[in-house]
């Protein structure tokens, strides 16, 4: 896994700009060891189990804000 998260990278920019934020580093970090590997074994970009994780979370968030 990455040492330094997407989310804590772009989260300050995101919430300058007043936009919704949703870390899912806390989800990944604990379900990483449980699931499919949820990275790319030689860099830290999401595997295709992580890109569907992703998207669940993402659709989960909206949801729960009612936006459709």
């Amino acid at each position: 896994t990455p040492n330094i998260s997407a989310g804590a990278i772009l989260e300050p920019h995101i919430l300058e700009l007043g936009l919704p934020y949703k870390n899912l580093t806390p989800y990944f970090s604990k379900i990483r060891k449980s699931k499919a590997p949820l990275f790319l074994p030689l860099d830290p970009h999401p595997s295709e189990q992580g890109h569907m994780m992703i998207a669940k979370q993402i659709k989960n968030y909206l949801q729960s804000r009612k936006i459709k």
